[in-house]
């Protein structure tokens, strides 16, 4: 692994890497726990995407790691302008977002690290630090298995998801329903099959025709099973 100097401080990938190593296996471990009454399936969603920097990975190390720095912002920024609308401002950084998604514990502390260090890493990519195509993979790697530490339905991801039949999945919002409000009283706004506000909006959830019904019977059994286990 190379070292570069970046404002005169020394970065070390290989250091960093192992550190994100340790934080995304922990929040991989939690997510089990707080969530072991659900199956941890990987459905294919991503809540960071990665594929566009996948794409960059071998032609161009340093701009894959830039791309997934952009994803990275665009994702946690929307999810403070939806759930925590009070903190939002359009200048947020990805330190910022993260920090007020732990603080309203929208994310875990090991998560926060995580993304805070990818985000490190990516930083010195962009700006000039020599980084190999191997540890560019090595960042999407950790990348994605940060995202198996979010549950279907627990995503920060609050963007339409398009390829939800791909991924086995009820509607286009169903990776980040749990995160949206749950009133007692159903409203307008309810879901008709997982009974938290849509995150479309009204116009959707007037669109929409779903209900109980629409989730496939497999997927009920492995919930049961899990719970039981």
């Amino acid at each position: 692994m190379k070292k570069a100097k970046w404002f005169g401080a020394e970065f070390e990938f290989k250091d960093e890497i192992k550190k994100v190593k340790e934080l995304v296996a922990r929040s991989e471990s939690q997510a089990r726990e707080r969530f072991k009454a659900l199956p941890m399936v990987d459905m294919g969603f991503e809540t960071v995407p990665t594929s566009t920097a996948r794409r960059l990975a071998s032609e161009d190390p340093n701009l894959s790691l830039a791309a997934l720095r952009i994803d990275m912002e665009r994702v946690l920024v929307r999810d403070v302008e939806r759930l925590v609308p009070e903190a939002y401002d359009k200048r947020l950084t990805i330190i910022q977002s993260t920090k007020i998604l732990r603080r309203e514990n929208l994310i875990g502390d090991d998560q926060a690290g995580a993304i805070l260090s990818i985000n490190k890493i990516c930083n010195r990519a962009v700006h000039g630090a020599t980084v190999t195509e191997e540890e560019a993979a090595q960042v999407l790697d950790l990348a994605e298995q940060l995202n198996r530490s979010f549950p279907t339905g627990y995503s920060i991801n609050l963007l339409p998801n398009d390829k939800f039949q791909e991924h086995g999945l009820v509607c286009e919002w169903e990776h980040c329903i749990e995160q949206m409000p749950l009133t007692e009283e159903e409203t307008e706004l309810s879901c008709g099959v997982f009974g938290h506000d849509c995150p479309g909006g009204l116009q959707v959830k007037r669109a929409c025709n779903k209900s109980h019904k629409d989730i496939p019977p497999k997927r009920l059994i492995n919930v049961v099973r899990v719970s039981e286990s």
